[in-house]
């Protein structure tokens, strides 16, 4: 019985399921230490950087998600509250914008006290799976504060790829509303 509960709350250092499934996934990945691993992902808007750190004593899991974009330190008046908005509405998980660096990035923690070697690579793969879609669902907001220039006006470029869909250009606050309102679930 005591061998059983011994091996129940082993430790078991997640980062080798990720690299398993990074592997089948043929990503390109960089395994830093035994505490942390990075991979960038293309997905259907971006290519997204993904960060795990694992941290034993407290067994957690961190990661986070950034895209390949930033925002100028003058926009983050305007980010500010667009952050706030996107965030009020998550039930796991939150962005922010890295200081100094300006990049837009999804971060969420996951404990794993107990699971020990019982931790499955179906859990983690979810958890990538929900960061990729949730980075992809938030996309258009953060690529227009990322392409806005410095006094908040479009730069009317990069309007189609941000949203090709769009059958014709706005002004970059209708832009950035109607994001909003997308991620809101009110357009």
């Amino acid at each position: 019985m005591n061998n059983i509960l011994e091996d129940m709350n082993e430790a078991v250092n997640p980062l080798d399921m990720i690299e398993i499934i990074f592997k089948n996934n043929n990503w390109s990945y960089i395994r830093q230490n035994e505490t942390k691993l990075s991979v960038e992902i293309d997905a259907k808007n971006c290519a997204y950087t993904m960060t795990f750190y694992w941290e034993e004593f407290l067994s957690a899991l961190q990661f986070s998600c950034d895209y390949d974009f930033h925002i100028s330190e003058q926009n983050m008046g305007t980010a500010a509250p667009v952050l706030m908005r996107i965030n009020s509405d998550m039930w796991m998980g939150r962005f922010d914008i890295k200081p100094g660096c300006g990049t837009p990035s999804f971060r969420q923690t996951c404990l794993y006290r107990g699971l020990g070697k019982y931790t499955n690579a179906q859990h983690i793969e979810d958890v990538i799976e929900i960061a990729l879609n949730v980075c992809e669902h938030h996309y258009t907001a953060f690529y227009l504060l990322s392409h806005a220039n410095d006094d908040g006006e479009q730069i009317e470029d990069h309007i189609f790829e941000a949203k090709p869909e769009s059958g014709s250009l706005y002004d970059f606050d209708n832009q950035l509303s109607l994001a909003l309102m997308d991620v809101a679930g009110e357009c």
